[in-house]
């Protein structure tokens, strides 16, 4: 038997070892967490596991790409994660007591911290800890706790953090989507926790980065470079900063500004726009479930974070060859970026700072476009092949 025909074996072995998979997100709308789920379930079914999302509720934008990968559904009756624990359980309870039937194991992965919280307290006493031969527990986290300090929640990222250090440790492991934010989570919790980078890059990714726009300034006859975000319209993702930023190297370049997303903080960032006189020069259309057709016909990518867990976006810009400028936030974009090899850092909320590097970006002196190749050069971290196998080694041992 050749290496191809051991690793199938090999791999056979393991899958018949796994009774399921299942992934509890409690909210499965638009977002990261969602896109990452359903492309690590597309590999392990793939790879011929069994694969099942629990939550409260989806989305019709997800459920039809779901159906067509093959993913089975369970959907609580709850109108708030919290009170959604005692039908967590008894779903917990009876794909433990079918996987002892067939002799095989049954696997959650529960995503985000108050999710993962409420998991632990779902799970039954004498199957935390690693006590349950047929049960395995992953905790996922995909932000780093500084959003606590960030989006308003003191008092209750409080709570969530002292919850951690007492509960994480019943878990059988623990993982993170950056490095950073798993040396945060092992900081926090005193438990190990290991990182595994996100499945971003699909290969439809430059068939859909090649599909026509019609907004004039991102026409390739357009004399006016363009600067792009992509991201929820939300007080973390520093879009106002964005504007005052951009709003500065006005005096130098006449650019333009695109915003892709849609949030809270739409109405606000209008007026700001307005109120600095470059209204004419900002264009925020919405979501786009394609914001990458957009992105490829810019000329620099921004992220403005006061933090994130390992941003899609910015990856997704490199792939589809824009240059990019990003803070130095937790966690990711340093990651990413190779520390600034690969890309521009500023400081968190440095307004004058990422109005510097954003005129840095635009000049055409070659630096951006070397740091740009370094990049993308290690972009293989983040496909669905890398981060898929790592899981599933995480998953079998």
């Amino acid at each position: 038997m050749g290496i191809r025909g051991n690793f199938q074996a090999m791999n056979s072995l393991r899958t018949s070892a796994i009774f399921k998979v299942a992934f509890f997100h409690p909210y499965f709308r638009f977002g990261g967490v969602e896109k990452t789920n359903i492309r690590l379930a597309k590999y392990f079914i793939e790879h011929g596991y069994s694969v099942e999302f629990v939550s409260l509720g989806y989305t019709e934008h997800f459920v039809k790409e779901m159906d067509e990968i093959g993913i089975s559904k369970v959907q609580l009756k709850a109108t708030r994660t919290f009170f959604a624990i005692p039908q967590l359980k008894a779903y917990i309870k009876s794909q433990i007591q079918e996987a002892k039937k067939q002799g095989k194991r049954f696997v959650l992965i529960s995503c985000q911290n108050f999710a993962n919280l409420c998991t632990v307290l779902a799970t039954p006493m004498d199957c935390r800890n690693g006590k349950c031969k047929n049960f395995k527990l992953i905790l996922s986290e995909r932000l780093h706790p500084a959003e606590f300090q960030y989006s308003g929640k003191g008092k209750k990222g409080k709570i969530i953090l002292r919850l951690m250090r007492l509960l994480y440790k019943k878990a059988d492991a623990v993982v993170a989507n950056s490095r950073e934010t798993a040396e945060e989570i092992e900081r926090i919790t005193g438990s190990p926790c290991r990182y595994i980078y996100n499945p971003t890059l699909t290969g439809d990714l430059q068939k859909l980065a090649e599909q026509e726009v019609n907004q004039e300034w991102l026409k390739k006859d357009c004399k006016n470079p363009v600067v792009i975000s992509v991201g929820r319209l939300s007080k973390e993702k520093g879009f106002d900063i964005l504007i005052k930023a951009f709003s500065r190297i006005q005096k130098e370049l006449d650019a333009r500004l695109v915003i892709i997303g849609e949030g809270e903080e739409r109405a606000s960032l209008e007026e700001l726009a307005e109120s600095l006189g470059i209204k004419d020069k900002v264009w925020m259309p919405g979501y786009d479930e394609n914001p990458y057709k957009y992105v490829s016909k810019a000329d620099v990518f921004v992220l403005s974070s006061f933090f994130e867990g390992l941003p899609n976006t910015l990856i997704e810009a490199l792939a589809v060859g824009t240059g990019c400028v990003a803070t130095r936030c937790p966690s990711g974009p340093s990651e990413i970026l190779l520390d600034g090899q690969g890309g521009l850092l500023v400081d968190v909320g440095d307004t004058e700072g990422l109005a510097m590097a954003i005129k840095e970006a635009l000049k055409d002196d070659g630096a951006m476009q070397e740091k740009q190749r370094r990049a993308m050069e290690a972009l293989h971290r983040f496909t669905p092949q890398e981060a898929g196998e790592k899981y599933l080694e995480l998953i079998n041992e």
